[in-house]
């Protein structure tokens, strides 16, 4: 997996550096992580943040955005699953939306449920907080080693906090 964000296409030569080693990780047949991680006073405006972070939108495997950033990339106040949908593209695997406390939704292609178990390994306050590359990682390849868990029968699914 390599797992990237939005901050080092800010600037030359970190921005042609970044879209090397995409390209180098593609070939080798590594999946595409995506963590836009918004921070917009780093930017020259907020319509170049907005074009840099979809100008390798649809090279992504897997996307993990916040609220905030589906708000900004879609230039819509809704948070909704047609919102979401909006940014889904092709060749995506999975598309993962933070909500802050009220949890997270998930996208997949062949869509996935996901069951808890007790305590709640997905508790949804880490996502915002801090979603390290480890446990974004580690969410990922469950997603994708078919763990048990998951159930596929949905589009999408609301993780509620755990009591």
């Amino acid at each position: 997996m390599f797992h990237y964000g939005s901050i080092s296409l800010i600037v030359e030569p970190c921005r042609t550096a970044h879209l090397k080693a995409m390209k180098e990780a593609k070939a080798a047949g590594a999946l595409l992580s995506y963590d836009p991680n918004l921070r917009l006073p780093l930017w020259p405006s907020a319509e170049k943040a907005r074009e840099q972070i979809m100008s390798i939108w649809d090279q992504a495997d897997v996307i993990k955005v916040s609220d905030n950033e589906l708000e900004f990339l879609t230039e819509s106040d809704k948070i909704d699953d047609a919102t979401a949908m909006s940014l889904w593209h092709p060749n995506l695997k999975l598309l993962l939306v933070t909500l802050g406390d009220h949890g997270c939704r998930y996208y997949t292609k062949v869509t996935a449920s996901l069951c808890f178990s007790s305590p709640n390994p997905f508790n949804p306050r880490l996502f915002d907080l801090q979603l390290g590359f480890v446990r974004w990682q580690s969410i990922v390849r469950l997603i994708f080693q078919g763990n048990p868990c998951f159930i596929i029968n949905e589009v999408h699914n609301y993780f509620p906090l755990s009591p």
